[in-house]
């Protein structure tokens, strides 16, 4: 199979995955939530941790700053997909949403 086409279907294959992950999530959310889940920001989460897992692999670099750049890429994704669930009309720059996020009164349920 020539370059181009392993390409092809790679990024066929992704999509497939993405699109039955965002599925079973919004399955998920909505039955619990009664809201749907932010495809958006979890096609963003879904990119983004492609792209550091290229940059941060084979490089010679130590354990630990490897460890440090995925925990900053799952900090950034969970508080998009936070901020895609629960504050969609707040800008994600500003605090306030994670203000309201954190110090909201929430049921054990």
């Amino acid at each position: 199979m020539s370059g181009r086409g392993g390409l092809l279907l790679h990024a066929l294959t992704t999509g497939m995955e993405l699109s039955w992950l965002c599925a079973w999530a919004t399955f998920a959310t909505i039955g619990t939530f009664g809201r749907p889940f932010p495809l958006v920001e979890a096609s963003i989460a879904f990119v983004g941790a492609f792209v550091l897992t290229r940059l941060s692999s084979g490089r010679g670099w130590r354990v630990v700053w490897v460890a440090g750049v995925q925990a900053a890429g799952l900090l950034g994704a969970s508080s998009g997909i936070l901020h895609g669930l629960y504050y969609p009309g707040h800008p994600l720059l500003r605090q306030a949403w994670l203000r309201d996020l954190l110090g909201a009164a929430r049921s054990p349920v």
